[in-house]
């Protein structure tokens, strides 16, 4: 797999190794020599989007925007740099601003929400600053549909909780494709389950996603998807969902009190995943989505 590429009409990717079986893609949208940056990635991506920005004859004044499909460290790392090199503002959906703006909130409130049942790992603490550079504003924001042009080129940015609240996707009108960050997450990333705070959003942004019938579906940790590989990939995103339902739904059938660690822990047994912290949200997000289960 390439480390940059150009898998559609004037899109561009970047990808950036997060670990040893993950990456984390960045794009360059182009039109007409002008351009905007979709997720910076970590703080090491940026020097590899300033290269392809050379390489392709883009004016440094001729990238118009840094847009994050949301606030995650893993797609904010070179906002910093990249907005000072290119003299370009920074577009994210009003919720992400918070903690694109400060790392340290984004570390206690994300990765830190759980502390009481799960203490971070240093080794996780410490990949999550290294990963990021320094902070920068937002510089403009939204909290629904908005319309935006690169060139000749008609972007849609659409606010698609359920990763995560400030989540949103970006479809190119011209090529029928979506960008969509996290907010499909498949089958989930790296053996771990797919990560989603409100089961009830994520599933509509599937529906909204699919309603938008994209021919090409670009995300940040899977390879593109395009023509019919589009539906299956947003199907298998859903379908996950039912099955995680369903693997909750057994435990909790067998004893109802449990512990949100205990539950996350053994539905990652039953379905063969690897836990992390992020497993806590999702776990958590279908226990809420059922008022009859009960955690200690």
């Amino acid at each position: 797999m390439k480390s940059c590429e150009e898998i559609a009409e004037g899109i561009f990717i970047i990808r950036t190794p997060l670990d040893e079986n993950c990456h984390v893609a960045s794009y360059l949208l182009v039109s007409r020599k002008q351009a905007v940056i979709i997720d910076t990635g970590l703080e090491k991506s940026g020097a590899q989007l300033c290269a392809l920005v050379q390489k392709l004859g883009i004016a440094v004044n001729d990238v118009q925007a840094i847009i994050n499909t949301h606030s995650h460290h893993d797609h904010i790392g070179s906002n910093a740099e990249l907005k000072h090199v290119f003299q370009c503002p920074v577009i994210a959906h009003k919720f992400a601003v918070a903690w694109i703006e400060n790392h340290q909130q984004q570390f206690d409130e994300f990765l830190g929400h759980y502390e009481d049942i799960c203490p971070v790992p240093a080794k996780v603490e410490q990949s999550f600053f290294e990963n990021l550079g320094q902070e920068s504003t937002v510089d403009q924001v939204f909290d629904q549909l908005f319309l935006y042009r690169v060139g000749d080129r008609q972007i849609n940015l659409v606010p698609t909780a359920g990763h995560s609240k400030d989540s949103i996707v970006v479809l190119d009108t011209s090529t029928s494709t979506v960008i969509s960050g996290d907010s499909l997450m498949g089958r989930g990333v790296a053996g771990a389950l797919p990560q989603y705070d409100d089961l009830a959003a994520y599933r509509d942004t599937l529906v909204r996603v699919a309603h938008l019938c994209p021919e090409k579906l670009f995300s940040s940790h899977f390879s593109p998807h395009y023509g019919n590989d589009v539906e299956a990939f947003i199907n298998d995103s859903f379908q996950m969902t039912l099955y995680i339902e369903k693997v909750v739904a057994d435990i909790l059938l067998r004893q109802t009190e449990y512990s949100l660690l205990q539950l996350a822990r053994e539905v990652c047994a039953a379905m063969n995943a690897g836990f992390n912290i992020q497993t806590l949200y999702t776990i958590e997000a279908h226990v809420n989505e059922k008022e009859y289960w009960r955690l200690k």
